[in-house]
């Protein structure tokens, strides 16, 4: 899911690059607390808080966080200029 928080318009080309936000930034922008994403994510808001601050983070994790925000987590890996989804991950 990609994310625009622009408001001005400009010109698209076929690719456009994704917006890169933070966790708590992607809460925010679902508009959840973060006590609502943990009840949602089956965590505790001091877990969910910690997830937000942390630099390194399990792919589980991720995709906790992702679907309680209603999303769903897509893993890929670049090569040069070809991208590949990893499944099974």
């Amino acid at each position: 899911m990609f994310v625009s928080m622009g408001t001005s318009p400009r010109p698209r080309s076929k690719r456009t690059a994704p917006e890169v936000l933070t966790l708590a930034d992607l809460r925010r922008l679902r508009g959840l607390t973060q006590v609502e994403l943990a009840a949602a994510a089956g965590m505790d808001q001091s877990e969910l808080s910690k997830a937000e601050r942390r630099t390194g983070h399990r792919v589980s994790t991720l995709r906790r966080y992702v679907e309680a925000l209603g999303g769903n987590l897509e893993v890929f890996a670049r090569f040069g200029s070809k991208r590949i989804r990893l499944k099974g991950v």
